[in-house]
């Protein structure tokens, strides 16, 4: 009897230790790879008091990787950094004066691909993210003064558009909240690139060449540091290009939503 009992124990061993060694292995391989939430969407709370309203998509590849892509859109408003361009002009009077009417308005779509450095991963910790933007900008109210046919003083008004295109690099951090929420802080992302813009003005009435020279004297005091300027100017359209370096800094706190 207690060689049967002896038997029946050791079966019940047999049996019962490949369930314990595979529940065990599953733990070890969840613990290895959790199950996670892929996917962020998130707005730039920064950028809500500066007038950009952005969102941005983050997909988590693996680990260490992710992709993001972002867009952004800035009602028409002042031109930003309008103080740094000024001041490092050779004229500043008359760049100011030409840039404190000006409005500007526009778009950027950003591609980002994240690299996250930390124990954790997963779309969380310190991350290191090269990125591309595109950027388009719109404005008007780009305003020279001239004297016309009559020795009177006379206003032309460009409108027109700039697009650039940068590259840079971004260092940030970004941790969970519980698990649907994130926040996403972008340390510092300096990126740099060239920009092209073209701004235009049609009369309906011929200028004359004195008022043509006119508007040439006044279009030539206009400068922007590190951008080449060029225009022409004709009975009925005048046209001012912009062509040069763009550069720009990335920075604010994102709230994200894990999906």
């Amino acid at each position: 009897m207690k060689k049967i009992y002896l038997t029946l124990v050791l079966l019940s061993l047999l049996f019962a230790c490949p369930n314990v060694l595979k529940s065990q292995d599953e733990t070890s391989t969840r613990s290895e790879k959790p199950i996670f939430k892929r996917n962020l969407i998130k707005v730039n709370l920064t950028g809500l008091a500066l007038r950009n309203y952005g969102l941005q998509f983050e997909e988590v590849l693996n680990k260490r990787i992710s992709v993001a892509l972002a867009y952004r859109i800035m009602p028409s408003g002042n031109i930003p950094f309008k103080t740094f361009i000024t001041s490092r002009s050779n004229n500043s009077q008359s760049a100011e004066d030409a840039l404190n009417a000006i409005k500007l308005g526009g778009s950027a779509l950003t591609a980002d691909l994240r690299f996250y450095l930390g124990k954790k991963g997963y779309g969380r910790g310190f991350y290191i993210s090269p990125f591309y933007r595109h950027a388009t900008f719109n404005a008007n109210g780009l305003n020279f003064d001239y004297t016309d046919i009559n020795n009177q003083s006379a206003v032309i008004d460009l409108s027109g558009n700039l697009s650039s295109n940068t590259v840079g690099l971004m260092l940030g951090s970004q941790w969970f909240i519980g698990k649907k929420l994130c926040i996403d802080w972008w340390i510092i992302g300096p990126h740099y690139g060239t920009a092209h813009g073209i701004f235009l003005a049609h009369t309906n009435v011929a200028l004359d060449q004195l008022e043509q020279e006119s508007i040439r004297s006044s279009l030539s005091t206009f400068d922007i540091p590190f951008t080449k300027e060029s225009y022409t100017v004709s009975a009925n359209e005048i046209k001012l290009s912009l062509d040069g370096p763009w550069a720009g800094i990335r920075a604010g706190i994102q709230l994200g939503f894990r999906f």
